[in-house]
């Protein structure tokens, strides 16, 4: 196969990979907000794969990009499963939220790094603006979980960024 359908396959086992880490985050933590977090970026991990998953469809079915907004609307990948290849597991010695929290900014760092060299492999313009655009999310779901471990470290912070103060002007 070409190099962009490796790359595709490396993509998938990469999101299912962070959705299981991300469940498993979400099964340990304590905090209730931290635990929303892992899951809202497990459903993100969902997302990305099936944007990779109707890009490889297209592509071992007719040699040719996906060329919808995303690639995930064909029907086939809208009921794919999800089935693990490894798995970047949350160690169990983790003391709190917070070490869970950097553990996760390894992994989107990982990810980031990823797709940006996916990016600069592949010589289909699709296929580019496909993985810059995932770059982009796993670099906001670094500042997510960065933003995360601030206000953990700031329950004051978090409060004025859920109910900031009215501005009269």
């Amino acid at each position: 196969m070409s190099i962009d359908t490796d790359i595709l396959r490396a993509g998938i086992d990469t999101e299912i990979d962070g959705y299981r880490f991300f469940l498993d985050a979400a099964g340990k933590a304590s905090h209730p907000r931290v635990k929303k977090v892992w899951l809202d970026l497990a459903t993100d991990e969902v997302a990305h794969m099936k944007i990779l998953q109707g890009h490889l469809g297209k592509l071992i079915e007719s040699g040719e990009w996906d060329t919808t907004p995303n690639g995930s609307d064909r029907p086939e990948v809208q009921k794919a499963p999800i089935s693990a290849v490894r798995n970047w597991v949350v160690p169990d010695e983790l003391t709190s939220d917070v070490e869970a929290l950097k553990s996760g900014l390894q992994v989107e760092e990982s990810t980031h790094r990823f797709y940006v060299d996916a990016a600069k492999k592949t010589d289909s313009p699709v296929g580019k603006s496909m993985y810059e655009y995932l770059a982009k999310w796993e670099m906001g779901h670094y500042i997510l979980l960065e933003e995360t471990i601030e206000m953990i470290a700031n329950p004051a912070l978090w409060e004025f960024k859920q109910n900031p103060p009215i501005q009269e002007g």
